[in-house]
């Protein structure tokens, strides 16, 4: 199996409940972002895709986004929206990773499936509680 160097967040249903974006209530999924601590620390280069406003997640306040991923690419930044193929290219670029290094985490099955088409390692995200088993899976060592 092909190491695995990045790996790719959504931020709304993945990172952030999906009713804290719609609604402009504060909170985190605290569970994947004490897994997402632990990847850091095992220098595993991780990265935002995501098709909300780059001040939608500056307002996370419970965590220190910027310090925790390496990149944060925006549509709204871009240009090019989730399931468009160029913001995962631009994702892979700016972490430095090749399609097959990279392993990319959402909640919607159209977007998994466009990152696929790229060669990228995804999974659709289900809850907390599989995303360590699916990690594991591709060979991330969490």
């Amino acid at each position: 199996m092909q190491t695995v160097k990045a790996i790719i967040f959504d931020v709304g249903g993945v990172l952030l409940p999906l009713d804290s974006l719609l609604e402009g209530k504060e909170g985190v999924i605290k569970e994947n972002f004490d897994l997402i601590r632990e990847l850091k620390k095992d220098n595993y280069k991780l990265g935002i895709v995501s098709n909300t406003h780059k001040k939608n997640i500056e307002n996370i306040k419970e965590e220190d986004i910027y310090k925790l991923f390496d990149e944060v690419v925006t549509s709204n930044e871009v240009g090019f929206q989730k399931p468009e193929k160029e913001i995962y290219e631009i994702i892979l670029s700016r972490l430095g990773v090749l399609p097959k290094e990279a392993v990319f985490i959402d909640d919607s099955p159209e977007n998994v499936e466009s990152a696929k088409m790229l060669g990228i390692k995804a999974f659709l995200y289900t809850g907390s509680e599989r995303l360590r088993e699916s990690l594991l899976h591709f060979g991330v060592e969490v």
